[in-house]
């Protein structure tokens, strides 16, 4: 239809008819599938007060992004940088934005978004210009109108959600892009296409290269998160030693991992916390390594509030060895990882028990409350957390913070 329309061969009352069509066609698809996927599709856009999702995200990341240098964040920071910056009435994950551009402009800049526009732009430019060629093929341009058609529909498309970042998406766009640079190649109306020539033989080792050198990289790393599941496992599973030595294996494969790092400071963390007869160099030798774990971790990623929460840990459980200004310092940390990401279940309940520890209800109290303002997924985790908040809130008697609580368990 855009094909027909651009050539203008197509006239109005054409036009009603096919536009008839496919609203009707797209309603009867609406209806038959309203009682599965896309219904809950529909459902999931709304948050528990009814605003759109999407808008929370969007606004969040607005605010995110007037603190974003041009050149952009950095490829794959986006999920890091956002908590500290999400509304109180956004429930999402927080991966991404949701909308393929803003992550872009986050992550890549100006730069970053500007190429994509350009490639996105001479696409469009080499179909127009094949298709307004009337010496090709009238088969080969409606197939390539068809396939700029379905390029288009994912490019719109992503402005509401994150097409680029699911590998089927853009193993389809690979495809289509593909095929139409094979059609539109073929005719002289795309001049640089033309003139693009490069020897075979280059090509091929430029090709090979490229796909050794992404095939290392990926194998390493892939390997390295396969020896840090399994030393997690083992970890959880309280068997230090096999823990130690699949951490090991996986920072050996992959230095630059800062969970690695910081599941070695848990590591030590638990020693010096479950072996009573451990000496007390030994205890002293154990902390110090887990707090240059946590410090190598910060140096990988300041971003991941885990590192600030986990040093706050260790220093409230070995208060001894941290020294007499260890409340200061936990408390410190709590509150750095907090800022991090305001939403962090582990760093809220550590602070809140901490201040309990010191006699100070109101604070713990304050602390939930203040947490209690985000949106939460309805999961164990979730629950859990809602039960330990009704714990600190009643011994508070705060009759705000408590209405608060019971609106959230509705």
């Amino acid at each position: 239809m855009i094909y027909f329309i651009g050539r203008g061969e197509i006239n109005t009352v054409k036009l009603k008819q096919f536009l008839a069509t496919y609203l009707s066609a797209l309603l009867l698809a609406y209806l038959t599938t309203s009682s599965s996927s896309s219904a809950s599709r529909l459902i999931s856009q709304q948050t528990l007060s009814g605003s759109n999702v999407r808008w929370d995200i969007w606004q969040g990341s607005i605010n995110l992004l007037s603190d974003i240098p041009w050149y952009g964040s950095g490829v794959g920071t986006y999920w890091l940088l956002y908590p500290r910056y999400r509304l109180f009435s956004d429930p999402a994950g927080g991966q991404n934005p949701h909308n393929d551009y803003i992550q872009y402009l986050i992550e890549a800049g100006i730069p970053g978004l500007a190429l994509l526009v350009l490639l996105m732009g001479f696409i469009a430019y080499s179909w127009w210009k094949y298709i307004s060629n009337r010496n090709n093929e009238s088969v080969k341009r409606i197939e390539a109108t068809a396939l700029m058609a379905g390029i288009t529909a994912i490019g719109f498309h992503s402005l509401f959600t994150f097409n680029l970042g699911h590998f089927s998406i853009l193993f389809l766009i690979g495809l289509l892009l593909g095929r139409f640079l094979f059609i539109v190649g073929q005719t002289k109306s795309i001049i640089f296409l033309n003139q693009l020539s490069i020897r075979k033989s280059v090509f091929s080792l430029t090709l090979a290269s490229a796909t050794i050198i992404l095939l290392s990289y990926f194998t390493l790393t892939s390997t390295s998160v396969l020896f840090l599941s399994k030393a997690r496992t083992a970890y959880s599973e309280g068997n230090m030693i096999q823990a130690d030595k699949f951490n090991a294996i996986s920072l050996s494969l992959y230095p630059y991992n800062d969970r690695a790092h910081l599941l070695y400071a848990l590591i030590y963390k638990s020693i010096i916390k479950n072996i009573a007869e451990l000496p007390e160099e030994k205890r002293l030798q154990f902390y110090n390594q887990a707090i240059e774990h946590i410090k190598e971790a910060r140096k990988l990623n300041p971003l991941r509030p885990n590192s600030y929460f986990i040093q706050a840990q260790l220093i409230e459980e070995t208060s001894d060895i941290a020294g007499s200004n260890w409340r200061m310092e936990a408390l410190h940390w709590y509150q750095q990882s907090l800022k991090a990401d305001p939403r962090f279940i582990l760093a809220i309940k550590g602070l809140a028990n901490f201040y309990l520890t010191q006699n100070d209800i109101e604070r713990a109290s304050n602390t939930v409350y203040l947490a209690l303002r985000y949106q939460y997924p309805g999961d164990k985790e979730t629950l859990e957390f809602y039960q330990f908040a009704g714990l600190v809130l009643q011994q508070s008697g705060n009759k705000i913070h408590m209405k608060l609580l019971k609106d959230k368990l509705q």
